[in-house]
């Protein structure tokens, strides 16, 4: 069995399963009142993943530019706690996640968790392309 094709399956499953809209292969969002949360799917097999990653937070501010009832952007993830820089250094404020919010969603969660968050002015400052 190819890799890159099983993980690539497990992420659309997962996507559907948890309701979340796929901009591409590594990023997916759902939006929830005024929040908008972004989903990162496995992508371990997939080349090229800045250029990825970029094209779809460019995509995900013009989601947001046209929905004037978002006002923020956040993600809860072991990948923010494990490289809170990579978050930081884009604008997204790191911290800690309530005990109310792991028990309901990640209590099966081995690695750390953290919640990165950036408010809509500054998401779409940093990623909406004039």
């Amino acid at each position: 069995m190819h890799a890159d094709k099983f993980e690539e399956a497990q992420a659309r499953y997962m996507n559907e399963s948890g309701g979340f809209t796929e901009i591409n292969r590594l990023l997916s969002y759902e939006k929830s009142g005024s929040v908008i949360y972004i989903h990162a799917p496995a992508g371990k097999t997939v080349d090229n993943k800045i250029t990825l990653y970029r094209e779809g937070m460019r995509r995900l501010a013009e989601i947001v530019e046209k929905d004037p009832e978002v006002e923020k952007i956040t993600t809860i993830s072991y990948l923010v706690a494990e490289h809170p820089g990579l978050f930081t250094t884009i604008g997204f404020e790191v911290g800690e996640v309530s005990d109310e919010i792991r028990q309901q969603n990640f209590v099966s969660e081995e690695h750390g968790i953290k919640r990165a968050e950036i408010s809509r002015e500054k998401f779409l400052k940093r990623f909406l392309k004039k």
